[in-house]
């Protein structure tokens, strides 16, 4: 039961590690067409 429990927890954390991470590739991505990654690097 305990153990089930942290599996999912587990799984969602991944989750969210993912779509932060394409989230902020999907930013950068954006910088990169502006041309605002010097303004990005910086903060």
């Amino acid at each position: 039961m305990i153990r089930e429990a942290i599996d999912q927890a587990n799984i969602q954390r991944t989750d969210l590690v993912a779509q932060f991470i394409r989230v902020l590739m999907e930013s950068v991505r954006v910088g990169l067409k502006q041309s605002d990654l010097v303004a990005v690097v910086q903060y």
